[in-house]
């Protein structure tokens, strides 16, 4: 799918669809209009460079048929940092299941 329709686009939908349709009437409220279109604008940033970057480290190297996060972070990062890496993501991704049950 290429990083823009495989990386980029599911992760700012994911973004949006909170930030805009669930919170952002909210955080308007809190920070006013323009605060918020700075943390728009930010969360943004922040997405598109951790696209880029997980698409940098995805396409490292010429060994494409190992599948899976941890195998890529251990192939382009060592085996010590994908450990680490990977149980952060472990418990992102528990929080999320939680997140998206809860609605939030």
């Amino acid at each position: 799918l290429g990083m823009f329709k495989g990386v980029l686009v599911p992760t700012c939908e994911n973004m949006w669809g909170v930030l805009i349709f669930l919170r952002f009437y909210v955080i308007v409220g809190n920070a006013g209009l323009g605060m918020s279109v700075v943390i728009v604008t930010l969360s943004y940033l922040v997405a598109l460079s951790t696209s880029l970057s997980l698409s940098a480290i995805a396409t490292c190297g010429t060994s494409h048929s190992i599948q899976g996060v941890y195998p890529m972070l251990a192939r382009a990062l060592g085996k010590e940092i994908a450990t680490a890496i990977g149980f952060v993501y472990f418990l992102g991704i528990v929080f999320l299941a939680v997140l998206e049950c809860l609605g939030a």
